[in-house]
């Protein structure tokens, strides 16, 4: 006997008939009826397994499969499993923040809405960056920010290993949405105006230094770079509700899960609809059920996204086909 090495091997512990079998990383951590449980969708890449999420009293402690036989049956991959740590982040902040020198600044929405129109009108084109983990509904607004800016919308996403059974080369959880937007992938760094990320893999440090940002969307001030006058906290997709297209095109939500991340977060589709508002008193801000139902006879549709799934997924929340 051996030690056992594979990328699946804390599926053991899911399969354990008497629970002898645990995992280090949850061990000890919280009994479970203390713990909140939601179910979602893992954004580690773009296979979409489903997952139950478990937190308690603002943290994320443990992710296990769920299972839908058309994605990932009962299984997830250990790198998924794990690769929530970020959500726990200590350099996570819970209000808006304008820099003053070299100094954060706390302030409202409001204020922050305002500086950031400011900061942004200085500019004379702004294009827009996002994460490519972001929900379809994040993408539209960012889509009508860019617009609104005079510039255009780019995805970045990190492309890695595969392995021929759940985990897939391409890392950008909804990079197949974006591309059903008509998004275009950024392949090298280039000029910003707003950031949008939540992982630090997929809009590398030397893209976010040289974008010369000055308003971002981020979960963490780590990811910050010196030229962002204005930072709005973005929920990571643990905390967002929102529509993805896995690397099968078929259609799922991550939900919001309970008792995890900063509370009282604004929604970042509200937080961009509102920044368009302020750049341009003639926009109307458009709520979640507004962008759907414009994607689901629009850009989804044209994708080959059938209709009948959109408002399915919204009413049955995780797991989109079944």
């Amino acid at each position: 006997a051996g030690e056992f090495e594979s990328n699946y091997s804390m599926n053991i512990v899911d399969i354990c008939p008497v629970g002898a079998l645990t995992s280090r990383d949850f061990r000890f951590q919280s009994r479970l009826w203390f713990m909140d449980f939601t179910p979602s969708i893992c954004t580690g890449c773009a296979k979409g397994c489903n997952v139950t999420i478990g937190g308690r009293g603002g943290r994320f402690l443990r992710m296990e499969p769920r299972e839908n036989q058309a994605i990932n049956q009962w299984w997830m991959c250990d790198s998924g499993r794990l690769g929530y740590k970020f959500v726990n982040d200590a350099t996570r902040f819970p209000a808006p923040l304008v820099r003053e020198g070299d100094a954060w600044r706390a302030v409202t929405w409001e204020e922050a809405l305002v500086a950031a129109g400011e900061a942004l009108a200085a500019r004379e084109s702004n294009d827009v960056l996002i994460d490519g983990g972001a929900s379809v509904e994040g993408m539209e607004s960012a889509r009508a920010l860019a617009g609104v800016l005079g510039g255009t919308l780019r995805f970045a996403a990190a492309t890695g290993e595969a392995d021929g059974f759940l985990l897939v080369a391409e890392k950008g959880a909804n990079a197949r949405g974006a591309e059903a937007l008509g998004v275009a992938r950024q392949t090298e760094a280039a000029p910003a105006g707003v950031l949008i990320l939540e992982r630090d893999e997929h809009i590398p440090e030397a893209w976010r230094k040289t974008s010369g940002a000055v308003v971002a969307l981020s979960p963490s001030t780590a990811l910050l770079p010196d030229s962002v006058r204005v930072a709005f906290p973005y929920g990571t997709w643990a905390e967002r509700g929102g529509l993805m297209l896995n690397v099968d095109g078929i259609v799922q939500e991550t939900r919001p899960a309970a008792q995890v991340g900063p509370g009282n977060l604004m929604a970042e589709i509200e937080v961009l609809e509102q920044l368009c508002f302020e750049l341009d008193a003639e926009y109307a801000p458009r709520d979640r059920g507004d962008i759907l139902s414009a994607l689901a006879t629009g850009a989804l549709a044209e994708a080959g996204v059938p209709e009948h799934l959109l408002p399915r997924v919204r009413t049955a929340g995780a797991g989109g086909e079944r």
